[in-house]
């Protein structure tokens, strides 16, 4: 029966529409917001499983990883200074984590030398999958299978996972990736040859991609990639090419 416009229903305080969204049909309190819940969920992952965090120095800067159980499970972008990156990789970590370069292997010295322009293969280096749906894990684990040097379009690399059409999921679940550079994204490309976005920005998508020696259009970023570009190479010899 349609209500009338003149009856009007009883209005809640702030403090009952407060208990009714924060607190469950069986009285147990939930976190307010989605950012609160992951942290929470992250947390308990966190207690029941022993976590190692480290920092590598490289040319472009500091990177922070960390693992769980002998899979890497983050890394993150270069930060100018360790104080910066060290606070990211804890905080992502858990206050728990043990830092503890040696869990990572040879994994901070085959960093340094990818940075520094040579070839190196990653696909040895076991990952963690956990937070990916199954179709998001087929899409990391295809773009793991791209060589240095090569790159393959968001539709291609649906199409090597088993869906046609899905370019845009592609996209998205490469957004997603946690360590970049170990699963290549950067090597996955927009069908039209521009470089498409990147998780760290799409600046450094290109600057990986220069340091692999792949020729991909600026376009948009131009202006800030100019900029990065000159930062690292304040860093460097006169000439040489970060």
């Amino acid at each position: 029966m349609p209500r009338s416009r003149n009856c009007r229903l009883p209005r809640q305080s702030t403090r009952e529409r407060r208990r009714r969204y924060t607190t469950s049909s069986e009285g147990l309190r939930k976190p307010r917001t989605g950012h609160q819940r992951q942290m929470s969920d992250f947390s308990k992952r966190a207690d029941r499983d022993k976590m190692h965090f480290a920092v590598v120095e490289t040319k472009f800067g500091w990177i922070g990883l960390v693992s769980r159980e002998g899979r890497l499970l983050y890394l993150f972008k270069p930060e100018e200074s360790k104080d910066a990156c060290m606070s990211q990789t804890v905080w992502r970590a858990g206050q728990d984590a043990t830092e503890a370069p040696e869990a990572f292997g040879d994994l901070p010295d085959r960093l340094r030398t990818y940075f520094d322009g040579e070839k190196v293969d990653f696909q040895d280096i076991a990952i963690d999958l956990d937070g990916y749906t199954e179709f998001q894990a087929k899409l990391i684990l295809q773009a793991r299978s791209i060589p240095y040097g090569k790159v393959a379009t968001y539709a291609e690399l649906a199409r090597a996972a088993g869906a046609t059409n899905a370019a845009r999921a592609a996209g998205q679940a490469m957004a997603r990736n946690k360590t970049p550079i170990i699963v290549p994204c950067h090597r996955v490309v927009r069908s039209d040859g521009c470089a498409g976005g990147f998780a760290w920005g799409q600046h450094w998508k290109l600057a990986l991609l220069e340091i692999e020696g792949i020729p991909i259009s600026v376009q948009t970023c131009k202006r800030e990639y100019t900029i990065l570009a000159k930062s690292w190479r304040s860093r460097t010899k006169a000439g040489e090419l970060c």
